[in-house]
Parts: C-alpha cells; structure tokens; sequence
C-alpha cells in the first residue's frame, strides 16, 4: 500500500537526518490517519515542531491532531499560538476559526473564517463554515458566489471539471445547489466526487474519510450513508476533524439525530478516550516509535 512505502521513506529519510523535521511530521499524520495511532504520532509531531519551531504547517496539523485526539487544552492553545506568530496565515485563520465554532463563538468564527477565505479562497473547511452560516440565514446566493470565486471550474457550462484537488469542494457545493433547487447541478458535482472517491483510500490524509457518507446524506440515501459512516468508524477513520462532521457539517443534518450516527461517533469518541489515556501514560524520556512494527 502507498502509506507503507511512504513510512519506509520517511524513516529512511530519518536515518539519513535524524534532524529532518519534515520526515517526523509526515510519519505523524501517517501515524494517527492511517494507522490510528495518536499516542505514536503526537511525539512524532512534538519532534517535528521541537525541529522546525517556525513551521506554520507543523502548527496547524498538530492543532488538528489534538482536536482529533481530544486534547482540548492543547488544541485550545494552537490556535491561539498560531495566530499570535502568523497572523494573516489563511491555516492560523482556519484553525481559529474552528477554536470558535467548537466554543459557540459564533461572531468569531465568521470572521476568522471569512479572514481566512480572503487569505485563501479555496479551503473546503472554510468555505462549509461560511456555507452553513449562509444556509441558516437563508443567504445561499451568497455562498454559491463564494464557491464560483473559489473554483471556478466547478461552474463550468457544459460541465463540471471534478478532480481530486476540488472533490471535498464539489460535495460541499452539490449541497448548497441542492438547497437551491439545482438538482441536475447538483447531482452532476455528485456524480463527479464519486468518479475521484472510487480511485481513493477512504483512510489517511489524503484519502477520502467519510466523503461517501456526505454524498449518500445529500442525495437522501440514508441507509446508505449511516452504513457508510459504521464502515468508516470500523477500519479506523478517526478524521481529519471528525468532531466537526459529528456536530456542525450541514450535508450531515439529515442523520445527525440517528442513533446509528450517535453510536459510531460514540465508538471513535471512546476510542480517542483510551489513546488519550495511553499517551499521558507515556513516559516523558519514552523512545520515538517510528513505526517499524505497526
């Protein structure tokens, strides 16, 4: 598999420069997103920052990491960090951004979204916050505008240009077409998604996570996505930002209320309970697990 050629490199690259930071930040997010593995890959991602300390990359992966493992103080501080020593990073940005929509501060995170969109039009996060605010506000002219700004591609006349760079924005956008009546639109960015999510990985960074549950959620296909959810939590998927989907993402309203919903996100918070636990059982001095033996 791709990751397990990806590990061999980054140890490699280790062994060759023990000093390397990237290779540790990449290892980590192996580490939690393909591996589940968090009580591994934080180290890793300490190494990584302790190495390169002005990495804003670093920074912002590792505030997702804690978000995802659960380590509310210490994703409560990233944020705040990051846009002390990077202000106007459209990633610090996002990060804030979410540090006040997981706090019901509401004001907040439109503006730190909104910062982070001028910054940079074309996060998918972003653009689903500022979508869903618009949404509740009956304002969905304004966040189709957003979207063409965004990607521009996915407006195309004759048909939609999906490809894996936008397919997290075109599933976000088929919803708001959808809200707006343009069903023929909207199952056209579907279609596309799913033509880009078929070639993929549903676990890692790079793959697609739970993009098949917000397809079948927006096309109505219930049964389908809630399966599709249980699938995902049972291989392993615990994110990127699996706290979001469970509480905010409007594509997921239709079946947030399900008890099969609840119940998975229930088994991904348990297990992020367990890993938490065995990460502050670590010793301070313990030895980095580079992951020869996952």
């Amino acid at each position: 598999m791709a990751f397990l050629e990806a590990e061999r490199y980054f140890r490699r690259a280790i062994s060759l420069d023990p000093a390397f930071g990237l290779a540790y930040l990449w290892l980590a997010v192996t580490a939690a997103y393909d591996r589940n593995r968090f009580a591994d890959a934080i180290p890793l991602m300490r190494k990584a920052i302790e190495l390169d300390a002005d990495s804003v990359l670093a920074s912002y992966l590792q505030a997702e990491m804690y978000l995802d493992l659960g380590d509310e103080r210490a994703f409560v501080a990233a944020p705040s960090d990051a846009g002390k020593r990077w202000p106007g990073d459209s990633r610090a940005l996002e990060n804030m951004a979410l540090d006040d929509l997981l706090h019901r501060r509401g004001s907040a995170a439109l503006r730190n979204a909104e910062s982070s969109y001028i910054a940079y039009p074309r996060s998918p996060l972003v653009l689903a916050i500022l979508r869903d605010a618009d949404l509740r506000t009956g304002r969905l002219d304004s966040a189709v505008a957003r979207y063409r700004t965004a990607y521009p591609e996915l407006f195309d006349s004759d048909s939609p240009v999906v490809y894996y760079a936008n397919f997290r924005a075109a599933i976000g956008l088929a919803l708001l077409l959808r809200e707006h009546g343009d069903e023929e639109d909207a199952r056209a960015l579907l279609d596309g998604a799913e033509r880009i999510v078929r070639k993929l990985p549903r676990l890692g960074k790079a793959g697609y996570g739970i993009a098949d549950v917000l397809m079948h959620a927006i096309r109505g296909d219930r049964d389908k996505a809630l399966a599709a959810l249980r699938e995902a939590e049972s291989v392993g998927w615990r994110g990127v930002l699996w706290r979001y989907f469970r509480d905010y993402d409007a594509a997921l309203e239709s079946i947030r209320d399900e008890a099969e919903f609840r119940a998975a996100f229930a088994d991904i918070e348990s297990d992020m309970e367990q890993q938490r636990a065995s990460l502050a059982a670590r010793p301070e001095d313990a030895p980095l697990d580079l992951g020869e033996e996952w």
